[in-house]
């Protein structure tokens, strides 16, 4: 589950792109079957939030939204985890895999300003 401290730092930093400290927070796991899969978001941003990336050691994974691009390999995510919000879609890709694609979750924290309208 999602650490306290971590909890705080991503709503501190939607609550300055959105401009409001009313934030409604859901967690959203998204099961990815496949080494190249394409997901339309909608409204809010997406900070993902896996504690490690369960890939083998020789695959890269690149998440690509409208406003972000993330590659990490699961040693370079596991050791410098960084807080990115990713908004629109999530082209989702993996790299040097090997022989065998094995199916692996990502976890994000969606989070939207809790106005009407929006």
């Amino acid at each position: 589950m999602i650490e306290f401290a971590l909890h705080n730092e991503i709503k501190n930093f939607a609550k300055e792109i959105f401009g409001t400290n009313k934030l409604s927070l859901d967690t959203q796991t998204f099961y990815i079957k496949e080494p190249q899969v394409y997901i339309q978001l909608g409204k809010g941003l997406f900070f993902l939030i896996n504690e490690h990336l369960d890939l083998p050691t020789t695959a890269t994974l690149l998440i690509q939204s409208q406003n972000n691009i993330l590659t990490a390999t699961k040693d370079t995510y596991n050791n410098n985890f960084t807080l990115r919000p990713f908004r629109g879609y999530l082209n989702i890709k993996t790299i040097n895999y090997g022989n065998s694609f094995t199916p692996f979750t990502l976890t994000f924290l969606k989070v939207m300003p809790y106005e009407p309208g929006y």
